[in-house]
């Protein structure tokens, strides 16, 4: 099995895990992203909160079967929260 772990750096929690059946789709996604050192993404949280991530580094791991990155971000609530919306109800 091969997968990313989303890690804030700080409090060592994995906030997001994606899986792949192979190390192209997760080569792939890799490459969608396209991070740089310092560059900003958001995230939502279990509560729906908008998460502020900064990219910090990504670091090779094998875990028994288990290969892929750990990506290692700081991570803060972000300031402006997003509406967000299912079925045009909204949900926060």
């Amino acid at each position: 099995m091969f997968k990313l772990e989303f890690i804030d750096r700080i409090t060592d929690e994995v906030f997001r895990e994606v899986t792949f059946n192979s190390p192209k789709e997760m080569h792939a996604m890799l490459i969608q992203f396209d991070l740089k050192e310092g560059e900003e993404i958001s995230f939502f949280d279990k509560q729906l909160r908008t998460l502020s991530a900064n990219f910090v580094a990504i670091i090779p791991f094998i875990n028994g079967e288990t290969k892929g990155f750990r990506l290692l971000f700081d991570v803060s609530v972000a300031d402006k929260q997003f509406e967000i919306y299912y079925n045009d109800e909204k949900m926060i």
